[in-house]
């Protein structure tokens, strides 16, 4: 939950870095920008129920609701100071600036995970890189075979050329 958490920080924060670099006169900037403001909110849907959980596991119980309330006031703080500088400051500043406490929040979350989850990961990684490179064998014996399977079809079996026949290779 963890490492999912800290991706989807990590998504976030280039998903909102992205409009910072696009140029205003840009005729996609708007489609674009929508498109990416749609995806970071598919991400924050990702990232809530991961939310829960973690505060299940490392908040008690018996203090949730006191606890929760303290970040909450900071919140609303940090929104009513920003909706007050909107005049101040630019819009591709905020951007970056959230990008940038986005990509922080993704370091701490993975400050969270233990050594055997990071072991977990790392087996998980390399066995998904080995099967994916056994699709990809796969994949490239099957569009061969696809490939004779269709000069067959075409040809009749025939030889394409003087000396080279579809089934030599």
């Amino acid at each position: 939950v963890e490492f999912q958490s800290a991706l989807c920080y990590f998504f976030c924060s280039v998903l909102l870095l992205t409009p910072c670099f696009m140029s205003a006169s840009n005729e996609h900037a708007f489609s674009v920008s929508l498109f990416l403001f749609v995806a970071y909110e598919f991400m924050v849907g990702i990232y809530s129920p991961c939310e829960g959980v973690i505060r299940s596991i490392y908040i008690p119980s018996d203090s949730r609701g006191a606890i929760m309330a303290i970040p909450t006031v900071i919140v609303n703080m940090a929104v009513a100071f920003a909706v007050v500088s909107t005049e101040a400051v630019s819009k591709q500043t905020s951007l970056a600036f959230v990008s940038l406490l986005l990509a922080a929040a993704g370091c701490l979350q993975l400050s969270l995970i233990s050594k055997s989850d990071w072991l977990c990961i790392s087996e998980w990684l390399g066995h998904a890189k080995s099967c994916s490179l056994q699709h990809i064998c796969l994949l490239g014996h099957s569009v061969k075979d696809m490939i004779l399977a269709t000069g067959e079809i075409m040809h009749c079996g025939y030889k394409l050329s003087e000396g080279y026949d579809l089934e030599d290779d």
